[in-house]
This record gives C-alpha cells, sequence and structure tokens, in this order.
C-alpha cells in the first residue's frame, strides 16, 4: 500500500513538473516569438511595380517582404554605391549572425531630430541565449550580421523572424532593405566586430518593417498570446492523455 502511494505521489510531482514547464515555455512564447512570421503570411509581396506606385518614400517600407523585380544585392562594392539612396534591395543568405544588442521596436518611443528625422537608437545590452526575458523582445529586435552573396558581412538591423526562418532552413530570402548611415551609439556596440568581419563603419541594412509594427500594436501583443496559448495547450491535452492512459495501465 506504502509503495503504491509511494508512487502514486512521485506521478505527482512529475505532472507538477510537466506543468510549470508548460506554463514557462508559454511565457517563453509570448515575450519571444517573431510577430512577422504569421504578419508575412498575411502582407503582400511589394515588387518593383508596387514601389514605382509609392507616393511618398521616406524608408518606410523597409523590411516588407521583397517581390518580383527588386534589385539583387550582390557584393560589398554594390552595398557601399547604394548607399543614401532610397533604393530597396534583397538577397539570399546563408548566414546570420546575432549580436548582443537591440533597438527600440516603436518609432514612436525613439527621438527624431527635426532635419534629418534620423532616430536616436535606444540600446538595450541583453544577453538572448543566457536569459531570453532580458532580451524583452516584444519590445526590442536584436542586431545581426548579415553574408552578403560574396562572403563579406553587413550590419543589419533585421527582424528577428527571419533569423528563425535562417535557423529553421539553413538559408532565407531577405525582404525590402535599405543601406543607410549608422549611428554613432551602433557604431559604439558594433566596434568589436567591425574589424573581425571588415564591416563598413558607417553603412547598417536597415531591414525591420517599424511602421508596420507601430500600425499594428494589437496583434504585437495578439499573436504572440495566440501562438503560446494554443502550444501550450497542445501539450497540457498531450499531458492529459498521456497520464489518463498510464492511469488504466496501473489500474489494469
Amino acid at each position: 500500500m506504502k509503495e503504491s502511494n509511494g508512487k502514486k505521489s512521485l506521478e505527482n510531482y512529475v505532472i507538477t513538473a510537466l506543468v510549470i514547464i508548460i506554463f514557462l515555455l508559454w511565457m517563453f512564447l509570448f515575450w519571444t516569438f517573431p510577430v512577422s512570421l504569421v504578419m508575412d503570411l498575411f502582407q503582400e509581396k511589394l515588387g518593383a511595380a508596387e514601389l514605382e506606385n509609392v507616393e511618398y518614400n521616406w524608408g518606410q517600407l523597409a523590411g516588407l517582404p521583397a517581390g518580383e523585380g527588386v534589385p539583387v544585392l550582390e557584393d560589398i562594392e554594390q552595398y557601399r554605391d547604394i548607399a543614401y539612396e532610397l533604393d530597396y534591395i534583397t538577397f539570399e543568405t546563408d548566414s546570420i549572425i546575432p549580436l548582443d544588442f537591440y533597438s527600440l521596436k516603436n518609432t514612436a518611443e525613439q527621438n527624431y531630430t527635426s532635419r534629418t528625422r534620423r532616430r536616436t537608437i535606444h540600446i538595450h545590452r541583453s544577453v538572448y541565449t543566457t536569459n531570453p526575458f532580458l532580451g524583452m523582445d516584444k519590445v526590442y529586435n536584436r542586431y545581426y550580421l548579415v553574408k552578403l552573396p560574396d562572403g563579406n558581412y553587413v550590419l543589419s538591423y533585421l527582424d528577428d523572424a527571419y533569423y528563425v526562418k535562417y535557423k529553421l532552413a539553413g538559408k532565407v530570402q531577405l525582404p525590402l532593405g535599405r543601406v543607410v548611415q549608422m549611428m554613432a551609439n551602433e557604431r559604439e556596440y558594433a566596434e568589436t566586430h567591425l574589424s573581425e568581419y571588415g564591416l563598413d563603419e558607417e553603412l547598417i541594412l536597415d531591414m525591420f518593417a517599424e511602421e508596420r509594427y507601430e500600425q499594428q500594436d494589437f496583434l504585437n501583443t495578439l499573436v504572440p498570446f495566440a501562438v503560446a496559448t494554443v502550444t501550450a495547450g497542445l501539450l497540457l491535452v498531450i499531458l492529459i492523455i498521456l497520464e489518463k492512459a498510464a492511469s488504466r495501465k496501473s489500474q489494469g
């Protein structure tokens, strides 16, 4: 009898531990799930024809899915040649390296100079792989090193969703991007990587859809909540089914 009670008590501990793990997984997904993984499924790709019809273009389309006819970035020389222009580019990469600094996603929380409208980056130091909650990806987006087709790396403010796609497939077609001037504090945090990867000290590849993020404020919370809840719910259902199966087996 004591052996049976002890076994039952151990099973309860195991179930409790699994429920806690599922809850922690829910929290992890809610805080770190890249919304663009879902948003891009419903976002029309913007090709050369669509870009020509944009009346006011301040780079607000950077980060949106690239369609047909968008110039394909080939090498570092082309990267430097198109700097400071409003032209969008795209390319496929097979190497994305995450860095340990972030910028606020919402430009409403960033400051602009009246003449240039350049954003003042508010850097948040955090080590995502050590503690994902320190990164607070619901508020901040990470910087990455992205490899060009010619093998050179460039610093990019790239939507986190594309890093996930790259990790799943080993390569990824990048969204619309623009080569812009690096801010002083961006250069400060990227300094250790500049010489190691031969980066251009003045340029950065902007590939984050900031305007869409600002406009979809409700979805930015709803999508991660839904993904986390559905995933945790499915795992909880599986746990209940396994627990009932084990209970019938022990009774039999």
